[in-house]
């Protein structure tokens, strides 16, 4: 994972490769590679605004599936703890056969541990 922060901007990739090593084979293969390049900006009002892609391709099949996000979410407080809860529509521009297409969404919430 690569990660910066610039004032109220964080921006990254997280990425890794994964390998099947047994496995049953019906299930489909884990031989694919990850990557997510994320932006976020967030306001003295501690309200994010997110975009990222989760890029993934696997190797057997020799396709990609990349839901492209675009969020915002909320830091709030409750009782002294932390939590950031968040929402926004997605969408498949490319998929594996089965997989999900089209339209979705997506709804988080984070408990925020603090040092």
């Amino acid at each position: 994972m690569v990660l910066n922060r610039d004032g109220p901007w964080t921006y990254g990739l997280l990425g890794y490769q994964s390998w099947n090593v047994g496995g049953n084979p019906t299930f489909g293969t884990q031989n694919n590679l990850y990557g997510q390049p994320f932006v976020a900006f967030t306001n003295k009002d501690a309200w994010t605004y997110t975009v990222n892609m989760e890029a993934q391709y696997n190797y057997d099949a020799h396709r990609t599936t990349n839901p492209l996000y675009v969020g915002v979410s909320k830091l709030m407080v409750f009782d002294g703890v932390p939590v950031s809860f968040g929402a926004g529509p997605m969408y498949y521009v490319s998929n594996t056969p089965g997989g999900p297409s089209g339209w979705g969404a997506r709804a988080t919430a984070t408990l925020v541990i603090l040092k």
